[in-house]
């Protein structure tokens, strides 16, 4: 995050907090309690810019094929495939699971097995890569049939508008922000959920849990409230058959595993105090 926009949002925290303001529904950010707040909202800044990359990239393709191109019917495939934002998106994705062991480490005083955690994480990264790429792309090739239809179909409709339109609804910044929303709320729960099973896995006698937090404020959602403080066993699902946040798109909910490993946390009755147990 820019260290400007960093600094406005903490200046208005402490607006916030030293007069008790309502901040309006539109200002969504996550949780003040969620641990890693800030480097979790740089993260978010940073996918941003790379999907923001992605689909500028894929509106110059669009573009130039249908200038090159002489098009009879929508039913072609038109390639936009983009491997710089795919490498950018695996070293951030990477990033962020390693940043996610890191707090898991230091809230539980523990060092776990980094190789073995680093193995699976970045198995994971590559392939969860590799399947958010092909349907976003998926996606967005609905929304260019769609203008493509249009472009044939209706007299006077340019290339320019077919862009227009992709930028409008499909290539447009605020899917960039519900993706890169999405994605910091998956990666780093799939974090704190590896890093559990991977405490689990090197010490199989402790304790392992992990609680789903919500930001308990008027803009969460009927999947989520239910959830909110929900503590279950590391390997054991939430209610709703999932073993991490998100729950759906633009979730903002965040999960903390916890273990009594270093004598720190029981379950159900923490000797440490954790914000929601």
């Amino acid at each position: 995050m820019k260290p400007s926009k960093l600094l406005a949002h903490q200046m208005i925290d402490s607006i916030v907090d030293a007069y008790g303001l309502v901040l309006p529904e539109g200002y969504k950010r996550r949780d003040p309690k969620e641990p890693g707040r800030a480097m979790k909202e740089a993260w978010e800044v940073e996918l941003f810019k790379i999907f923001r990359l992605r689909f500028d990239a894929q509106a110059d393709m669009i573009r130039t094929w249908l200038e090159d191109n002489r098009l009879k019917n929508s039913g072609v495939n038109i390639p936009i495939d983009h491997p710089e934002s795919d490498e950018l998106l695996v070293q951030a994705f990477a990033g962020m699971m390693d940043d996610g062991l890191q707090q898991f480490s230091l809230a539980n005083d523990i060092v776990l097995d980094y190789a073995a955690y680093n193995e699976d994480a970045l198995f994971w990264v590559d392939s969860w890569v590799t399947d958010l790429t092909e349907m976003i792309d998926k996606t967005t090739g609905v929304r260019l049939e769609r203008e493509l239809t249009s472009f044939i179909s209706e007299e006077g409709y340019t290339i320019g508008d077919v862009i227009d339109g992709l930028m409008a609804s499909g290539l447009d910044s605020g899917r960039a922000e519900d993706i890169a929303v999405s994605e910091i709320t998956r990666t780093f729960g799939k974090a704190e959920y590896a890093s559990g099973q991977q405490a689990l896995a090197e010490f199989p006698d402790a304790k392992v849990i992990k609680t789903w937090f919500t930001n308990n404020d008027a803009m969460v959602c009927d999947i989520c409230r239910p959830l909110n403080e929900l503590t279950v066993l590391i390997n054991d699902q939430f209610v709703g058959e999932f073993d991490h946040p998100p729950a759906h798109k633009s979730c903002r909910c965040w999960m903390m595993s916890r273990t009594d490993i270093a004598d720190s946390v029981a379950l159900g009755k923490p000797e440490i105090e954790v914000p929601g147990f």
